[in-house]
């Protein structure tokens, strides 16, 4: 047959005679500079390939001269990727489960799926879900290398740091129901810096009421405001540390009209330049309101 040829082998080759000859399968003519094509109607198939395990190439590329593969596709539907040359394959694409594709370096270490410089970062999705997972869904990089993320979400909540050597210093997450916190990422103060005005419906300024029962009462992270009756004697109550806490405000109102006392004292710091501070009874129901600069507590 005209532009084949027979070698004997082994193993046994049936080759083009030339370069420039194309093999078309169907019946349709081949088409230039297209070496291999297949013609089918109807549920014919276009091309299959048995291997004998799963494991076999089914297709691969070479460039000439190269000891390594530059790409293949095996039995299991496999597909690996490599920079040819002296590299061998280092990338792998393959289903790993029902439903799930597994992107590896090809003996189930990290890859990295990377969107190309013009993506926007869409996967062509509405949406991506991740479940039972038990570790951040999420983590980004600012640089290659860089020991620790510069972004985290995991659980509703989104952390930031500097990245690099850096870790995690800054959390924003939902502390209970309609309620945001942001904190150092384990539960410490944090700042939380608005530049410009704000914008709200009203602020709903959280109160307590206290008696002299209540005498060493810890003012809590999300009081504003507390109301005490010192009519029954004396009374004690502890601030917060200042420190982290700059700009916050908290007010004592007495509504007793006794001459008991009511003393305030940090768990650090001063205020209003000493140990504590006694907001004195009487008829007036005094009221005092202190604001932490970020070390001490000063009435304002």
């Amino acid at each position: 047959m005209t532009g084949w040829t027979y070698d004997a082998g082994p193993p046994a080759t049936v080759r083009l005679t030339t370069s420039t000859n194309i093999v078309s399968v169907g019946n349709n003519a081949g088409v230039a500079n297209r070496k291999f094509s297949v013609y089918n109607t109807g549920t014919d198939l276009g091309v299959s390939v048995v291997t004998l395990v799963s494991t076999d190439n089914v297709l691969e590329t070479f460039v000439s001269g190269e000891a390594n593969l530059r790409w293949s596709v095996n039995g299991s539907g496999a597909t690996r990727w490599g920079a040819g040359g002296a590299s061998a394959l280092d990338t792998r694409l393959y289903r790993s489960g029902a439903n799930t594709l597994t992107l590896d370096n090809g003996a189930g270490g990290s890859a990295t799926l990377a969107p190309g410089a013009d993506s926007v970062g869409g996967i062509g999705t509405k949406s991506l879900r991740w479940t039972t997972m038990v570790a951040n869904t999420h983590d980004v990089y600012a640089g290659l290398g860089d020991l620790n993320a510069s972004t985290t979400l995991a659980s509703g909540s989104l952390s930031m740091g500097a990245g690099g050597a850096a870790p995690i210093d800054t959390r924003l997450s939902r502390t209970g129901p309609n309620t945001l916190t942001v904190d150092d990422s384990v539960g410490g103060s944090a700042l939380f810096r608005v530049l410009g005005q704000t914008s709200t419906q009203q602020r709903v300024h959280a109160f307590v009421g206290k008696t002299f029962a209540d005498s060493g009462y810890v003012v809590t992270a999300t009081d504003d405001t507390a109301f005490w009756n010192c009519g029954g004697g004396n009374c004690t109550t502890t601030l917060p540390t200042p420190v982290g806490a700059g700009g916050r405000e908290l007010v004592f109102k007495r509504t007793d009209t006794s001459a008991n006392t009511l003393t305030l004292t940090p768990a650090a710091g001063q205020i209003e330049g000493a140990a504590s501070y006694i907001v004195v009874g009487g008829p007036g129901r005094a009221s005092v309101t202190v604001r932490s600069d970020n070390s001490n507590w000063w009435i304002i």
